[in-house]
């Protein structure tokens, strides 16, 4: 059943399932998916609901509530979450979506209307043509170098500025020694780095030198953590 899902979205269903243990609950409601998603999806979400929208005070609202012990280490998927992954294999047919991923689970959980989980979606602002633009768009890993010239010997409160743009833009980001790497949307990555450079020539950095590699793929959802996790079993 799950074999076209990605790995970070059988990771949420799977982290579903131990909230819904934790919490006594005798089956995994889409509420306990959400509460997944943002602890392991949170730009995911973020991009979807409004921009001032708080997303540990909507965690708060579907922190589970303890019904009584734990019962089965087999907890089943509610009707309701049964509905909500028909309709996140929608989101993904509708969108040509070869695999499913976290975005496709966000859009099946709106869909499901009388549920918690898609209550609080509507209130915080959930945009379900955003979110499917967003889903749609262009994903790309990038390394980039930014090397600041004429600032002296040490960059390091440079970089540390762009880190806070690439932050601030919900981007996925991993300084390594020479460079930074990024993960995100096509037009996010890159308006981010022309902040970057913005940003560092008003604090007078006078000239900025930048490289940057770049890869996208359209046949499977990849991350930064896939690419290097499928490097470190091959380790062992």
């Amino acid at each position: 059943m799950f074999e076209r899902y990605t790995e970070q979205a059988r990771k949420v269903l799977e982290q579903a399932r131990d909230h819904a243990r934790q919490a006594g609950a005798p089956s995994v409601e889409p509420e306990h998916i959400l509460l997944s998603l943002i602890d392991l999806s949170r730009s995911t979400v973020r991009k979807a609901l409004e921009p001032t929208a708080d997303l540990d005070a909507l965690r708060h609202e579907l922190a589970p509530k303890k019904l009584g012990p734990s019962v089965s280490n087999t907890t089943p998927l509610s009707h309701s979450s049964k509905r909500v992954l028909a309709y996140t294999a929608e989101e993904a047919e509708r969108l040509n979506d070869q695999h499913i991923g976290t975005g496709h689970l966000l859009l099946g959980l709106f869909r499901e209307q009388d549920t918690l989980a898609a209550q609080l979606l509507s209130r915080y602002g959930f945009d379900q043509a955003r979110a499917r633009r967003q889903k749609s768009a262009l994903k790309v890993i990038a390394d980039v170098c930014i090397i600041p010239i004429g600032v002296g010997v040490s960059v390091s409160k440079e970089i540390a500025i762009c880190e806070r743009i690439f932050q601030a833009a919900g981007l996925k980001s991993m300084v390594h020694a020479y460079g930074t790497n990024i993960e995100g949307e096509w037009d996010t990555v890159f308006a981010a780095v022309k902040k970057c450079h913005e940003t560092l020539h008003s604090t007078g950095v006078p000239r900025i030198s930048t490289s940057m590699r770049f890869g996208t793929r359209t046949d499977r959802e990849q991350t930064m953590a896939d690419k290097i996790r499928s490097v470190e079993d091959k380790l062992r």
